[in-house]
């Protein structure tokens, strides 16, 4: 088991890691967390899931985590860590985004984070599990991020246009998940390969 001593060994000897799930470990302050620039630096997903703790450990290191390829979201003290993650955040290596419904991220906190996929051009798969998601919010993350492959928001309504924009935008969109249009009760729409293709090669309304 990783504890502090063992991630600064690994920061100071540099090795080449290829990848480092979040371990939790307790960093105690600012001071230490800068001695394992190293470690935290090849950490590429960062993953809270039922995370209850609301010691501040983990804001110590989020500034150094500069090689993050996803972000997953699911725990009730996300708020709490959500304005650090856009302080510190380091996006331009992006791949994945993940909020789930256990996440605690207030509908302002989704809306900063819809703003920042602007810096994530490497974005390719985005799960919006919070009601909070709007069609306009899929529109602009789609906007920016061209190279989008997997959506998946279950508890937001698209219309065939958006679908349209969607396919045309994101020219490697290749699943599509919404909630169905008109739908009083859940049920979620799956868009197949085909379906994007012929709404991509429809003509222009």
């Amino acid at each position: 088991m990783l504890t502090v001593t063992s991630l600064m060994a690994l920061s100071e000897r540099g090795l080449p890691l290829e990848e480092l799930d979040i371990p939790w470990i307790p960093i105690p302050s600012a001071e230490i967390a800068a001695q394992c620039v190293h470690a935290l630096s090849r950490i590429r997903e960062l993953c809270i899931d039922n995370y209850n703790d609301t010691k501040p450990f983990l804001f110590y290191m989020l500034q150094y985590m500069t090689g993050l390829h996803g972000v997953h979201l699911g725990s009730s003290v996300d708020h709490m860590l959500v304005p650090h993650l856009l302080q510190y955040g380091h996006w331009s290596h992006l791949s994945s985004l993940c909020i789930w419904a256990e996440s605690s991220i207030t509908p302002t906190q989704l809306k900063s984070f819809i703003q920042l996929t602007n810096n994530c051009p490497y974005l390719q798969n985005i799960k919006l599990y919070n009601s909070a998601a709007t069609e306009e919010d899929v529109l602009i993350i789609a906007a920016h991020c061209r190279k989008l492959r997997d959506i998946d928001v279950p508890y937001t309504t698209l219309t065939e246009d958006t679908v349209r924009q969607l396919a045309l935008h994101c020219r490697h969109l290749s699943t599509l998940s919404s909630k169905g249009v008109s739908c009083y009760y859940y049920r979620r729409k799956v868009w197949t390969r085909r379906e994007i293709r012929e709404l991509r090669e429809l003509p222009p309304l």
